[in-house]
């Protein structure tokens, strides 16, 4: 199964105590290999974004942002999604947009995000959007 998480998925999956949810389902796709992970170079350029800032730094560590971007480039599989493609893509926040376009590139089945410009849409073509709980239990792993 082809997946796309939303980069907030992965910031949060960052903080376990706090964002369990999203730890467990990252723990899915690296432990259990459960689905196939898709992002962009666009996609890896916003986590960089957010590890320079200071809040981030702070409760997360540049550390564990490294070694994100260090996972997603050796585990996912990272689309060249030109920006004519990005811009066709129309969602409340145009910020949003290119994470729809990983979703339509790549062909998943699955969009996992708890954004709420993007959540209401709950499909985007053959791609079924999901918030990380519902992802989770779609998964058969309710416990975290």
């Amino acid at each position: 199964m082809r997946a796309v998480f939303d980069t907030q998925v992965y910031i949060r999956a960052l903080q376990p105590n706090a964002y369990p949810v999203e730890t467990a389902l990252l723990r899915l796709w690296l432990d259990k290999r459960r689905f196939e992970v898709y992002t962009s170079q666009a996609q890896i350029e916003e986590i960089r974004r957010v590890s320079r800032r200071k809040i981030a730094q702070t409760r997360i560590g540049k550390a564990k942002f490294g070694a994100l971007v260090k996972l997603l480039k050796s585990r996912a599989v990272t689309l060249t999604i030109p920006a004519k493609e990005i811009d066709e893509v129309v969602t409340a926040d145009p910020s949003d947009d290119f994470i729809l376009a990983i979703a339509l590139k790549s062909k998943a089945q699955l969009l996992i995000t708890d954004d709420k410009h993007i959540k209401p849409l709950r499909k985007i073509g053959h791609t079924q959007i999901l918030t990380p709980a519902e992802a989770l239990q779609k998964f058969g792993n309710t416990r975290v």
